[in-house]
């Protein structure tokens, strides 16, 4: 999209769900960026010996348009004359590096929300690391970054999670390189901290699945019990009373979603976002759909006995018009379970055991029963058989019928 760039077609251009740009029919390179925030900057492309490249010149409001189109016509001018790049020389001068901070929330923000479709829990983590908000962009160097990850250490993180937590420092980084807002990446030559590529895998005994089982069907006695004492009490003093739930075959949300991620393997947030459309009762299947900002990408999971089952009730006491399988009190779409969890678990009296821990628990049941690793690594949807490699140790008596072939040669 081409335009002449002026400070009144600038302030009209619309806001979009999308980043998009529009470049000037005056001068060659020189464009406007739009965020979906509304954020509004001046850029210039340039060629240097052959490979494209670009610059952040300065925000709309901030720059004029006069101003911005005299810095990028010198930048211009120095990849013409002299073939280097602004990058390098830093024509912008004294130009203030922005904060970590204010990176992310004027500019990564817009692009995240575009392109990641775990953009807020994403912005969330990488506010949450105050030691670096306050720092400018180049700042947020291996230094700082190893310090950081030593304190991380001492409090007893998992050296997994501190990995997660700096590939989004890199990713950020990333792209303020990419839109020339520092000069190379801070951490390129950063390593990953050593992690235990077959760490215990923590499942549920027999006693324990027994307990957790006898717990939720506790709680829902519970209830159905706390809602007649409920509704007598109202009744003798003539309020309106709430909706009987004796009859029905849940009386909320945990108990399906406990047995279906035991059953099924799924993660939380792919049961938070499954669609009544993604399950098919007629032929026993369920969809879990990884819908992305720009790709989806679908693994089928067959329902046993007891995940049909489930589905078949839950679907029977709820709305027609529900969309989501599971909803939250105002109807949107659930983000926490974490206080009915653990009320469970301590009801259950199972310690150091995760809601994650039930894809685990689906895992190890499905191997020492003899299903192959393949299998297991395509129901819970790994990408590479490495990950899968964790639960292979609890098939020893596979390793023993390989080896005991030998003895028939």
């Amino acid at each position: 999209m081409k335009m002449k760039i002026t400070t009144k077609s600038v302030d009209a251009l619309s806001i979009r769900s999308r980043v998009y740009e529009v470049y000037d029919d005056l001068l060659t390179g020189f464009l406007v960026r739009v965020l979906p925030s509304g954020l509004k900057s001046f850029w210039v492309r340039y060629r240097i010996k052959g490979i494209r490249d670009r610059i952040m010149i300065g925000h709309h409001g901030v720059l004029s348009v006069a101003q911005a189109r005299d810095e990028a016509k010198k930048i211009l001018g120095q990849v013409a004359t002299l073939g280097l790049n602004p990058k390098r020389t830093k024509v912008l001068g004294n130009a203030a590096i922005p904060t970590f901070k204010e990176f992310i929330e004027s500019e990564y923000k817009s692009w995240s929300e575009a392109h990641h479709q775990w953009s807020k829990s994403h912005l969330d983590c990488l506010l949450s690391l105050k030691v670096f908000l306050d720092l400018p962009l180049d700042a947020v160097n291996i230094q700082a970054v190893e310090k950081w990850r030593s304190d991380c250490l001492k409090r007893n993180l998992a050296p997994s999670t501190v990995n997660r937590r700096t590939a989004l420092l890199r990713s950020v980084l990333s792209r303020a390189v990419e839109w020339g807002l520092i000069e190379a990446h801070p951490l390129a030559r950063l390593k990953q901290l050593k992690v235990d590529r077959s760490p215990n895998v923590r499942y549920l005994s027999e006693e324990e699945e027994q307990r957790l089982r006898l717990a939720l069907d506790v709680r829902e006695a519970r209830a159905r019990e706390d809602r007649v004492k409920g509704n007598q009490w109202r009744a003798e003093r003539g309020y309106e009373l709430y909706p009987a739930i004796n009859h029905l075959s849940f009386v909320d949300y945990l108990k399906p979603l406990v047995l279906l991620s035991l059953n099924t393997g799924a993660r939380k947030g792919e049961l938070f976002r499954l669609h009544w459309e993604d399950i098919d009762l007629d032929r026993k299947s369920l969809a879990l759909v990884m819908r992305g900002k720009r790709k989806s990408h679908t693994r089928h999971i067959p329902l046993n006995k007891e995940a049909f089952q489930t589905l078949k009730a839950w679907r029977s006491i709820r709305p027609l018009a529900d969309k989501l399988v599971f909803t939250s009190k105002n109807g949107e779409k659930m983000d926490n379970v974490q206080t009915s969890w653990e009320n469970l678990r301590k009801d259950a009296k199972i310690e150091n055991f995760r809601w994650h821990d039930m894809r685990h628990h689906f895992a190890s049941r499905l191997v020492m029963n003899g299903v192959p690793l393949n299998t297991v690594r395509e129901l819970l949807g790994h990408t590479n058989l490495e990950m899968t490699l964790r639960y292979a140790h609890l098939a020893p008596e596979q390793k023993e019928r390989a080896v005991a072939m030998l003895d028939r040669l």
